[in-house]
Formats: structure tokens, C-alpha cells, sequence
């Protein structure tokens, strides 16, 4: 989509007339446009100097920028605590999560990490042009959150998180924030925050209005209701035991992206902790106590479900049992970092005390392991045992008087091994997405005809998108919205309606019916079966296919509707024969 933007004649558009009919670039997907809400989309500012410059800035700015925003949390959590600190925003960045999901929506983590800071600088400046700066940039930082990547099935499962944050950081600096000084000062940069983040989805909402009551009024996402519940437990440690490591045979939540989650360790700081308790009779760890109702309440939802009254209540109804590892996983790091950097927990430590902890870390971490082995048999016994393993040495080094930044270092170079060769470094290639034979073609045939007839991909997904990739109209690919124009042309009398009234991928399929005929699979994808040589086709005012796969080729070879312009391996490009003449 956003690469759509850039080949768009002119280019940023707000409605791209190279999708469908035009679609709505502002909502619901994250691309950059002529209007004020690319303010709030710093990851895509870069495609404005060239498209090689975008997909770069956009991949090294969500990199680090993930890793520079959480390492300023990092510190605010451990006091300063540098390593520490360094190590913990290295672990986040190539956690199975963030990398087996390529970066996809790690936007609204970096924002979150920059609602944090502000939120922790406002409370804590004794200087008023740093408090007035920090309202400044909390508000941006919350609009982006909202504004940049739109998805409230993981923004509100990570926006519930920065209050429990926010909370555990005040009570832990209760005694040192200056509460009595600069008081309008940081009421004032409060309210400017509040205001700037009002005003932004005000202007948002009023211009989207529109599109947003479409969506809204969509089978899938906008009707989209969720209590939870149901989430498999057994899969929760997984990446604990490097399961990626035995995909071969098949993920075992669907694909890599759903297996996508974190090395949890916090457990292991619940252990210890809750040996302290017993032997001290208190608790050591405030970020542990607070956190633990995030925690809880996220995990509620997943795995067990919300009464209706509360998903409503909460917003998490806009969630997905699929959607809150995010969420849970920053907590986990959270939780981690603040244990490691509590001197009063790391004093009362003691030899039976650390021992005690462990063992039930590993007890609990074997018996996962086999539960989890017994719902996936693809699992293998040597990684469960190294996973095991690992955890046990980094819980001993962690809890040691001198080791701690070696067990995050440790952890660190773990997730590097086991993410880092998913994905690969490319140079030029925006480039070649012009440049290969196929959209080389393409574009010769599109300038021919002076971009006026839309095109249509037939027998494949990925493909789909490209012709809108370098500036074609064509009709499928995904779509953000429902296309309900178009689709009248397919369905005139929208017996299909409930099928196609969603937001999702649009692939066509070419079948001997004259008629459309809509299918969805799954909810975000929409088949189109239909006769190439349909009159619709022809009333739209398509002109050229591209085939994928040699059965679709074959369909459009046999009839004499069409002229083979161009072949290559199973891609081919076909053109209606009387639109030619």
C-alpha cells in the first residue's frame, strides 16, 4: 500500500485511484499521504525522498527505534543501569515476536515507549521548558499510538499497559518526584497533551468519518466482537524451548507469524519472588505486584474469556485472543528489568533462597515442556532440554552478586541466533520491483495505453499487489475497506454482500462461470471465481490479465477471447482481443 502511494500519478494521495475503484489511504492501513496524519507517521516519512530510501528508513527506523525508545525505558525502569538497560532493548528488538512478525506493527511499541518517557519526564523535570516539551511530545506519542499504525486489537491490549507502567514507576520514585514543584507547569503540559491528542483524532475522525462507518459496519474487522478465551495455554512457553527451531513439519498455531512470541522469563522472577514471600513475609518487587494485574487481566482474556459487560467495558472487545502477545511480552521485559535492577530484592538473596526459586522455575519450565510436546509431537527432546537448560543458566547468573549483564547479554545472543536469519538484508530492492521482466512488461503495456484500463491478476495472493506497486490500476490485492462499488458490477443484486463486505485480500480465480461467484475462506480474504472471458470484465473495462500458474494460463490459452502478449515461467499476460484492435 504504501509503495502504491509512491507510484501513484501524483503521488501521496489520499484516495489512490490505482485500487478498485480508489481507496481511502488514511484508515485503515499505515501509509503516508498529503494530510496532517502523516505527522504521525515518522517510519514512513522517508518514501517522500525515494523508495529505496523509504523501505530503508522504515526498516532501520523501526529497528532502532525500538531499540533506542526501550532502552530509554529500560533506563527509567533500572535507575540508569546501563548494560542492563542496553542488553533488555537488544532482547526486545530480535524477540521471536518482532522479527517472526517482521517488525509488522511495532509502531505502536514505539510509541508506547514514547508515551513512557514523556509521561516519566513530565512527572519528573524540574525545569519548565523540558515539562512543556515532554507534554509536547507525550501527546504526539499517544496520537501515534492511535494514528500511525491503526490497530486496535493490539493498541488496546498495549495501551492498557502504560497506565500499569505509569503507576509501578511513580510508586517506586514516590519519595524523590518533586509532587509540589511546578504544579501548573506540568498540569499545563498535561492538558496540552490531552488536547493535542483530542485534536488530532478529532480532525482524523471528521475526515474519515466516512470510511470509518464503512469499516465499522464490515463482517470482518468492523462487527468483529471478542470476549476472548480459548487461546491455546500449552503454547505459551514455546519459544522457551526454541520450538521455531523444529517448524519443518508445520507451525503448530498456523504459521510463523501466529507461532510469533517471546522468551517469557518473568515466571522465573515470580519464583523467586514468591520464595522471598514465604520467608519474609513481604513482597520485594512493586513493578512484579502491579504489573502482575496487566498480566493477569490480559492473560484472563486469552485463555479463560471476559464476561460481554467487560470486553465492552475495558475495549477489549476490539482485541483478539491472537493479538495480546505483544502486550505481554513488554510487560515480561518489564518485569525483568525492574527485578534485576531492585538492590533491596538482590540483598535478601541468599543460597537456599535462589536454589528454591530455581528449581521451581525448571519444574515448571519441564512441566510446560511436555505439555506442550504432547500437543505438538514435532517438538524434539534435545531442544525442550537446551531450552530448559538456558533458562536454569540465566536464572544463575541473573541471581548471582556480578553476572546479571552477562545473563542478559547471554539472553541476547540466544534470540539473535534464533531470529536473526529470518530477515534477510536486501539492497535494491524497490529497484527491482520496476525492473524484472514481468512489471518491466507491464509497465510498457500500461504506458501504451496510457493508464486507462485497470488490470486483474488471476491464480495468485502476492502477485496481486504488484500492478497498484508500480502505479497500474488493478482491481484486486487487499483491500482496507470494502470496495462495494466495484462490487455491484460483480453482484448486482448483493446476494454475495455478507461475503465480500469485509476488509481483507481480494484474489481472483479464474473458474467456467460466466457469474461471479464469492467465497471466504477465511474472514480477510475474498475469492473471486469467475470466467475470464466474463462480460463484466468487459464493462469494466479490464484490457489485460496477468496469469499465475500454469491451470490459470491454460484456462485463458483455450479461449479465443485473448492474445498471449507475454510469458514467463507461470506467469503470463493476456489481452482482450477486440480491446486490442
Amino acid at each position: 500500500m504504501i509503495l502504491a502511494q509512491t507510484a501513484h500519478q501524483p503521488s501521496f494521495p489520499v484516495i489512490n485511484h490505482n485500487i478498485g475503484t480508489g481507496q481511502y489511504m488514511l484508515a485503515p492501513i499505515k501509509a503516508p499521504a498529503r494530510d496532517f496524519i502523516t505527522l504521525y507517521r515518522p517510519f514512513t516519512w522517508g518514501f517522500f525522498l525515494g523508495d529505496d530510501l523509504g523501505l530503508s528508513w522504515m526498516w532501520w527506523g523501526l529497528t532502532l527505534g525500538l531499540f533506542y525508545s526501550f532502552f530509554l525505558v529500560f533506563m527509567l525502569v533500572s535507575r540508569n543501569l546501563f548494560w542492563l538497560s542496553f542488553w533488555a532493548g537488544f532482547i526486545l528488538i530480535f524477540s521471536p515476536y518482532f522479527q517472526f512478525w517482521a517488525l509488522h506493527k511495532t509502531e505502536i511499541a514505539v510509541h508506547w515507549a514514547g508515551a513512557f518517557v514523556a509521561a516519566a519526564y513530565l512527572l519528573a523535570a524540574r525545569k519548565r521548558w523540558i515539562i512543556w516539551c515532554a507534554g509536547i511530545f507525550l501527546g504526539w506519542s499517544i496520537g501515534g499510538m492511535a494514528l500511525d499504525n491503526i490497530y486496535p486489537p493490539i493498541a488496546v491490549t498495549v495501551g492498557w499497559l502504560l497506565p500499569f507502567a505509569g503507576a509501578a514507576w511513580c510508586w517506586e520514585r514516590r519519595k524523590v518526584l518533586p509532587w509540589n514543584e511546578c504544579r501548573l507547569d506540568r498540569a499545563g503540559a498535561l492538558g496540552l497533551a490531552l488536547a493535542i491528542v483530542g485534536i488530532s483524532l478529532g480532525a482524523f475522525f471528521r475526515e474519515s468519518q466516512e470510511f470509518i462507518h464503512l469499516i465499522q459496519n464490515t463482517t470482518y474487522p468492523g462487527r468483529r466482537f471478542s470476549a476472548g478465551g480459548g487461546f491455546p495455554l500449552w503454547a505459551f512457553f514455546s519459544h522457551d524451548f526454541l520450538a521455531e527451531t523444529c517448524n519443518h513439519p508445520g507451525s503448530w498455531l498456523g504459521n510463523i507469524c501466529e507461532d510469533a512470541s517471546f522468551i517469557f522469563v518473568s515466571p522465573a522472577v515470580w519464583c523467586l519472588l514468591l520464595v522471598l514471600l514465604i520467608q519474609y513475609r513481604r513482597w520485594f518487587d512493586s513493578w512484579s505486584l502491579i504489573l502482575a494485574i496487566y498480566v493477569a487481566g490480559a492473560m484472563i482474556y486469552t485463555y479463560v474469556g471476559f464476561p460481554d459487560w467487560l470486553a465492552h467495558l475495558t475495549f477489549f472487545g476490539m482485541s483478539t485472543v491472537n493479538r495480546t502477545q505483544m502486550g505481554l511480552g513488554l510487560a515480561d521485559l518489564l518485569m525483568l528489568v525492574a527485578a534485576l535492577s531492585n538492590s533491596r530484592l538482590r540483598e535478601s538473596l541468599n543460597f537456599n533462597t535462589r536454589w528454591i526459586g530455581l528449581l521451581l522455575w525448571i519444574a515448571l519450565l519441564v512441566a510446560c515442556g511436555f505439555w506442550f510436546k504432547s500437543q505438538w509431537p514435532h517438538l524434539n527432546l534435545f531442544w525442550l532440554v537446551v531450552g530448559v537448560g538456558l533458562q536454569a543458566i540465566l536464572a544463575c547468573l541473573w541471581w548471582s552478586k556480578n553476572s546479571r549483564n552477562w545473563g542478559m547479554a547471554l539472553l541476547a545472543l540466544v534470540s539473535f541466533s534464533y531470529t536473526v536469519n529470518f530477515n534477510p538484508l536486501v539492497r535494491g530492492g524497490a529497484e527491482y520491483l520496476f525492473k524484472n521482466p514481468l512489471s518491466a512488461k507491464i509497465l510498457a503495456l500500461d504506458r501504451a495505453d496510457q493508464n486507462v484500463h485497470p488490470w486483474v491478476v488471476m491464480g495468485d495472493n502476492g502477485i496481486s499487489n504488484l500492478p497498484r506497486m508500480i502505479g497500474v490500476k488493478s482491481l484486486g490485492g487487499y483491500h482496507g475497506y470494502p470496495d462495494l462499488e466495484l462490487w455491484k458490477s460483480f453482484d448486482p443484486a448483493g446476494k454475495d454482500y455478507s461475503t465480500y463486505n469485509q476488509c481483507g485480500y481480494i484474489i481472483f480465480e479464474a473458474s467456467d462461470s460466466m457469474e461471479a461467484q464469492f467465497t471466504s475462506p477465511s474472514p480477510g480474504l475474498v475469492m473471486v471465481n469467475i470466467d475470464p472471458a466474463s462480460p463484466v470484465f468487459d464493462k469494466i473495462g479490464v484490457r489485460f490479465f496477468i496469469a499465475v500458474g500454469q491451470p490459470t494460463i491454460q484456462v485463458f490459452a483455450k479461449s479465443d477471447v485473448f492474445n498471449e502478449v507475454f510469458r514467463r515461467a507461470d506467469k503470463a499476460i493476456f489481452e482482450r482481443k477486440h480491446q486490442a484492435e
